[in-house]
């Protein structure tokens, strides 16, 4: 299931009342900044500039503009800047011109206004005359107003024809002659502007208005300026007016009964009118406004789903209606879709077709496929109403790919009625595929889901349909050679083990073992930031279903100086499992078959180390040794707990890769001719390849070659992609670190060309 073991190791508005609106009329100083707007949409795209720094300082007697721009264009070239600013009188004022230099200062005289002042940065090209990049940035220089809040009288609600006071409570300096205006954006449309005023309140009246929702701005500035400073809104229902509040449906066969609820305000009753949308796009009036909220519907011979609308709007008005929808599904609508399991190698010189099932009839089906590195999908079979789509795989390049299907009504326009699960395949050309793994996923990638499907590396997950997905570590670092991260990865993607060092204490660290769940933390054990009790331990490897988590713990109670093995689990929590007879309790838990029930892993036993099999009834029980050897290691157990594969020790001080079987014992795989160490660390579901590490030296830090073992018979993996046609320029591939279940899909580290050291990557057999 993944590397394990000891041998493990080598391997914004501010506020509403400062925010513009529509309904503002434009004074002055906006018409200027819609000039500015429509003027930098016609710059050079490939060029911008920003405003670092805006600063404008103003008083009585004196004053000053600051700015400070920063420009570049895609081709690198050599910019001059204008810096200039419009003043609260909408009066240019030139901070510095055309130069190199991207900064700037003036003084202003005394006098100058007070309130909101518009910096520009202007960039073009050196010795041309064009501007290619612009940009504004307003300041307060001075006092001026900074918002307000807005009430109207009366409030909530008035009847048409009636008189309207709107009352402002401005935010201004108290000594600062200020002007104020409103504006209002009447239901219906169109809009009335009061004349600046310095007054306490404005009347306004609706007479001639229509029904509906009043939206007043009040505009604010000082005395003499072109330029608004703040504004604030409120909003004012005039007239009756009635809002839909729901709409739902009941009923079956051929008869629907549509109900509508609505609320009031102002006096109103409340007129319904009906309408359905078909899935062929006609729109039909079931029912015009009338006082009932319900509508009895003969739905015979409809077949789709069919979009109802209720529209509402108060006796008397034409106000814009308020509006609920509700889908229904008639007759045999398309609601649900299957697509079958593509999982695997599909050849590209044969072809490859998919069927999708539909539960409903007089359907037809599109059929769509993206790579896993974009979220744009292209469609490979339009919509028709066959069901079976040929994927013309032989003319799309080797990799990974994702496909769905949509279906929906004959004769609908919609753009789907349902859409299937998305399957994913690999298109290869009958030889193994290499590539590497995404940068972001290429530091210590550390198991392989059963299916293949699922990558967990040490701070991240990887998939071939959803890319990378990044997983904070729990302590706050994901960077750098840390200590800690992932070590296994459970079938579905969706567990994934590992382990983080609490630093949080200056005196000590503890090594903190964890599940990452859908995203989520869930702590193994109890979680002891300030080391109250302190212990450290480790996760190998979880089960199929991710409920099963092994490793070992240190300082466990009662054996303050070694470690011990553990089993985890939802149901049971933690077991701590001993050591072999005659040890010192010194044992460590690699991996856990699919069903959590068989433990492998290493003890101590007597003077040396020793591979054990654990489970709930027999205990520990040592694997033994191969003939001899001094020492051994169980690192990976197959699907079912029968097969263990790891390591020995040789009284030549060299290592080996061994395999314990049932009717075979412990025994060692052979070597490769001119290999002095070789190690076993993961196999296939059944046992049967084994994947690992084999080298001329005697120890692997100096580097190894990845190799496999068939039925027993060792190959290296550089050697099995070459003798079937694959360019390996640039790869060294160093070490096996984990294989799928079926055997077909290698996980390894070493050298990738693009990547550098360390890297991973991945080989896809036929």
């Amino acid at each position: 299931m993944r590397l394990g073991g000891r041998f493990g190791a080598v391997v914004s508005c501010l506020l509403s009342f400062g925010c513009g609106s529509a309904a503002d009329m434009p004074d002055e100083a906006e018409a200027t900044d819609e000039g500015v707007g429509s003027l930098e949409q016609a710059l050079d795209a490939t060029c911008k500039v920003t405003i670092d720094q805006a600063d404008a300082s103003v008083g009585p007697d004196s004053g000053s503009l600051k700015e400070v721009a920063n420009a570049q264009c895609a081709d690198s070239a050599l910019l001059e800047y204008r810096l200039t600013a419009l003043n609260p009188k909408s009066k240019t004022v030139v901070i510095s011109d055309w130069s190199a230099s991207s900064s700037g200062a003036v003084v202003l005289p005394a006098g100058s206004p007070q309130g909101t002042y518009t910096m520009v940065a202007e960039a073009r090209r050196s010795g041309t005359t064009t501007v290619v990049a612009k940009a504004t940035k307003k300041v307060v220089g001075g006092q001026a107003c900074t918002g307000a809040v807005v009430y109207t009288s009366p409030s909530g609600g008035v009847p048409l024809d009636s008189l309207v006071l709107v009352q402002p409570l401005l935010y201004c300096p108290p000594d600062l002659p200020r002007e104020w205006r409103v504006s209002v954006a009447k239901p219906g449309g169109g809009s009335v502007t009061t004349a600046w005023q310095q007054g306490k309140d404005v009347p306004v009246s609706t007479a001639g208005w229509s029904a509906g929702t009043a939206t007043f701005t009040v505009s604010m500035r000082n005395v003499g300026n072109t330029v608004v400073d703040a504004t604030a809104k409120t909003t004012l229902v005039v007239g009756p007016v009635c809002t839909a509040s729901k709409l739902t449906a009941s009923g079956s066969g051929n008869a629907r009964t549509l109900t509508a609820t609505s609320s009031c305000v102002n006096g109103g009753n409340a007129l319904y009118r009906f309408s359905v949308t078909a899935p062929n796009g006609t729109v039909t009036q079931l029912r015009d406004y009338d006082a009932n909220g319900s509508f009895a519907w003969d739905v015979t011979g409809l077949d789709g789903g069919y979009n109802t609308k209720v529209e509402v709007r108060a006796e008397g008005t034409s106000t814009t209606p308020s509006a609920k929808t509700l889908k229904l599904n008639l007759g045999s609508a398309c609601t649900k879709l299957t697509l079958p399991d593509t999982w695997g190698s599909h050849v590209r010189s044969t072809p490859m077709s998919v069927t999708a099932t539909a539960n409903c009839t007089n359907a037809e089906y599109q059929f769509q496929r993206r790579v896993p590195t974009t979220t744009a999908w292209t469609t490979v079979c339009p919509y028709s109403s066959s069901a079976t789509c040929d994927l013309d795989i032989g003319h799309q390049p080797t990799g990974d790919y994702v496909i769905r299907a949509l279906v929906r009504k004959q004769g609908s326009i919609a753009a789907y009625d349902a859409v299937s699960l998305q399957r994913e395949y690999m298109a290869t050309n009958g030889v193994p595929l290499l590539r590497a793994l995404p940068v972001a996923n290429s530091i210590s990638a550390v198991a392989i889901s059963a299916d293949g499907r699922w990558i967990g590396a040490r701070t991240s997950r990887w998939s071939r349909t959803n890319g990378v997905t990044a997983m904070a570590r729990p302590y706050g670092v994901n960077v750098g050679w840390f200590p800690g991260g992932a070590t296994d990865i459970n079938d579905t993607g969706t567990v994934i083990v590992g382990w983080d060092t609490n630093f949080l204490h200056v005196s000590v660290g503890q090594d903190e073992p964890y599940r990452w769940v859908n995203g989520a933390v869930d702590w193994l054990l109890p979680h002891d930031v300030d080391h109250i009790t302190f212990y450290a331990a480790k996760p190998r490897a979880t089960s199929s279903n991710g409920s099963v988590v092994v490793g070992y713990m240190q300082n466990a109670a009662g054996h303050p100086y070694g470690t011990e093995a553990f089993v985890w689990s939802t149901t049971g929590g933690l077991q701590l499992l001993g050591d072999l007879p005659d040890g010192d309790t010194i044992s460590d838990a690699s991996d856990v078959s699919a069903d959590g029930k068989v433990v492998v892993g290493v003890g101590r036993a007597g003077d040396h180390d020793e591979a054990f099999k654990w489970t709930a009834a027999t205990g520990m029980v040592a694997l033994g040794l191969p003939p001899g050897d001094t020492s051994s290691a169980a690192v990976h157990v197959s699907r079912d707990g029968k097969v263990a594969v790891g390591n020995s020790l040789g009284a030549d001080s060299r290592h080996h890769a061994v395999r314990w079987t049932p009717a075979g014992g412990p025994e060692r795989l052979p070597d490769l001719p001119g290999m002095t160490f070789a190690w076993g660390l993961t196999a296939s579901g059944d046992g049967r390849v084994i994947g690992g590490m084999t080298g001329p030296s005697n120890e692997p830090y100096g580097g190894g070659a990845a190799v496999l073992w068939t039925d027993g018979n060792p190959q290296l993996v550089k050697d099995l992609l070459v003798a079937s046609g694959v360019d390996t320029t640039g790869w060294d591939l160093q070490s096996v670190t984990d294989i799928s279940a079926d055997g077909k899909t290698v996980l390894g580290s070493g050298v990738v060309p693009g990547v550098g050291q360390y890297a991973d990557w991945l080989v896809t057999l036929p």
